[in-house]
């Protein structure tokens, strides 16, 4: 399995002017850089302990063959799954119809990641044998195109992890790992995704 972003959101769950009223930074502008990066060092953090997508985007998962009833798709929440395409025997990338597959797309905050199934009637397509890839399932997945469309506690993790960075700007290892505020992983845990 491959996952690779075809279109990354189009804004951060946490505002510029957040991170610096949680760190308590002087209005100025001469860090907004290091604001920025952290920013997006928390998000980054927060979906990949959770599993995750926080604000939209557009996912390829690629696979090399199905040998199973299902294809979990690796980023919650599901919104949509907009083609299933696959390379047929002769080498040519052909389209499965939707009419063909079914989604399985959990809402809420602690959504489950989604799922394609071929309806009852229909069964997975013949692909080209050994090819790398040949599957690839473009899907959509997050909480939604706004900041205020994530959960809060999940903000609020990032939110953590930004003010103890912003502090201790050097490493902070433990371990060997780079350290998560025990506060935000408090608040990440319950939202971790599990097959």
């Amino acid at each position: 399995m491959a996952l690779s972003l075809v279109t990354p959101p189009a804004i951060e769950p946490i505002t510029l002017a957040e991170a610096k009223r949680q760190c308590r930074a002087p209005a100025d502008v001469s860090e907004d850089g290091l604001f920025v990066g952290l920013i997006a060092a928390a998000r980054e953090r927060a979906e990949g302990i959770t599993g995750r997508q926080l604000i939209e985007a557009t996912w390829d998962e690629k696979l090399d063959d199905i040998d199973c009833d299902e294809i979990w798709l690796p980023r919650a929440p599901l919104i949509s799954v907009t083609s299933v395409t696959y390379i047929d025997s002769a080498g040519a990338t052909q389209t499965w119809a939707s009419t063909e597959y079914q989604v399985d797309a959990p809402t809420g905050p602690f959504a489950r990641r989604g799922r394609v199934l071929p309806l009852p009637t229909a069964s997975w397509p013949l692909a080209q044998s050994g090819r790398v890839n040949a599957f690839a399932v473009r899907f959509k997945a997050g909480y939604g195109t706004a900041a205020a469309s994530v959960p809060m506690a999940i903000r609020q993790a990032m939110l953590l992890m930004i003010g103890a960075w912003f502090v201790n700007r050097e490493d902070m290892v433990t371990g060997g790992l780079v350290t998560v505020p025990l506060g935000a992983l408090a608040l990440l845990t319950p939202y971790k995704v599990y097959v």
